[in-house]
């Protein structure tokens, strides 16, 4: 199931950036959280499947500031998504009821944390092993003020050396530590299928990517949900984006992977029948209140755009009014014969 998130705006020139006074937040937010920051965009991720939501949410920095935007674009002016999550359905015969069963995110999540070790057991969601892990190629020699300013919620004018170094810390460690024993993409030059020798952590030749792995194993938090009792779905997402690539400066990829490993008491043949995904957002371009959204099924398009022009958040940087779209680019791989059809 791959994603393609796209921004657009025609600009004249940028502003400078009234920033945010520096907040001190709890250390849990960046263990959960992380960002995918690399080209015109700023999106958070959170590593239960929230996507597009910022863990500054729910502080009010001094002086009323906090948009509360989870995608912001350009990076440091407005913003164009409030929140959005992946939401499946599908009729599971697993000898329970309901067969119906639903799950993912939206505002709230049925999910948690972490990848399923085996049927019916899943790693501890509260592990850094669980975390959400961001690398980029560049992260010896590039400058990261900008990131800093932006992970830590702050202006560039607090962003010290030691804030610097501590993002670059993280950088190398995620790089060290890229989990690709639980399917995160790696750069395979030998083509044995183990990252080994001169492997490197990466995907599609990407400047910046992020890998996490969720699942509906917790009964409680799925249940909270819609409803329905945990089915033992994995998650693999693969976020990532280019820098000083003109025709990719605006756009995000996604690629999710569903890997159906079974609660502890679902049988060895169950399987998952007719299942549908959706691409769920709350996007808010600029203010929230004036927002117009539509699509396009020929493209597998969805998008949404501000109807008043200038949109008041955005005119403070000389900015017309951008626009936010998803395109499904892949639908779901699965086996079939030569003379079957699919319909995306």
């Amino acid at each position: 199931f791959l994603l393609l998130l796209f921004f657009h705006a025609i600009t004249t020139a940028q502003k400078d950036f009234t920033e945010p006074v520096p907040q001190t937040i709890s250390s849990e937010i960046y263990l959960n959280s992380t960002l995918l920051n690399i080209n015109n965009l700023s999106m958070w991720v959170r590593n239960d499947g929230l996507t597009s939501k910022d863990p500054f949410a729910e502080i009010t920095a001094p002086g009323g500031f906090n948009p509360n935007w989870g995608v912001i674009y350009p990076r440091g002016t407005a913003g164009l998504v409030y929140v959005d999550g992946i939401v499946w359905v599908g009729i599971v015969q697993a000898g329970r009821q309901p067969i119906i069963r639903t799950g993912g995110g939206i505002y709230s999540v049925g999910t948690v944390p972490g990848a399923i070790l085996r049927k019916g057991v899943a790693e501890d969601p509260e592990s850094p092993a669980a975390r959400a892990y961001r690398i980029r190629r560049d992260y010896e020699t590039a400058d990261l003020r900008q990131d800093a300013a932006e992970f830590f919620d702050t202006t560039l004018a607090a962003v010290t050396p030691e804030v610097i170094e501590s993002v670059r810390s993280q950088y190398e460690k995620d790089w060290k530590e890229w989990p690709w024993q639980k399917g995160a993409p790696f750069i395979d030059k030998n083509r044995n299928g183990v990252m080994d020798g001169e492997d490197t952590p990466g995907f599609q030749e990407a400047d910046q990517v992020v890998w996490f792995a969720y699942n509906d194993l917790d009964e409680t938090v799925n249940k909270a949900f819609y409803g329905g009792p945990s089915i033992g779905l994995e998650v693999q997402v693969t976020l990532w984006g280019y820098k000083d690539v003109p025709e990719f400066e605006n756009i995000i990829f996604k690629r999710y992977r569903f890997i159906y490993k079974g609660a502890s008491s679902t049988p060895t043949n169950a399987v998952i029948d007719s299942m549908y995904l959706s691409q769920w957002t709350d996007p808010d371009a600029g203010a929230f209140y004036d927002d117009l959204g539509g699509c396009d099924s020929s493209l597998s398009l969805g998008f949404a755009f501000s109807s008043i022009n200038p949109d008041p958040l955005y005119k403070p940087f000389g900015w017309q009014n951008p626009g936010v779209g998803y395109v499904i680019l892949q639908g779901p791989l699965v086996p079939g014969a030569a003379d079957d059809e699919g319909i995306l």
